[in-house]
């Protein structure tokens, strides 16, 4: 995996909202279409935040 994998992982891991983690989505096609990624990267970064994503609307939905 590029530093650029392990880079964004790190991104993802701080980020707190459903908002960030969208905002991220898009930087990471950004560079994904750049070339800095390759495919399964890119793939593996997708199901990260969108798990992220889900255990974050998860987790409002039981304190509501």
């Amino acid at each position: 995996m590029t530093k650029e994998y392990h880079s964004a992982l790190v991104r993802i891991n701080k980020a707190n909202s459903v908002g960030e983690l969208e905002k991220l989505e898009r930087v990471f096609t950004d560079i994904y279409e750049r070339g800095f990624f390759t495919l399964s990267e890119f793939g593996l970064l997708c199901v990260k935040i969108l798990d992220k994503i889900v255990d974050i609307e998860l987790t409002e939905e039981t304190v509501a």
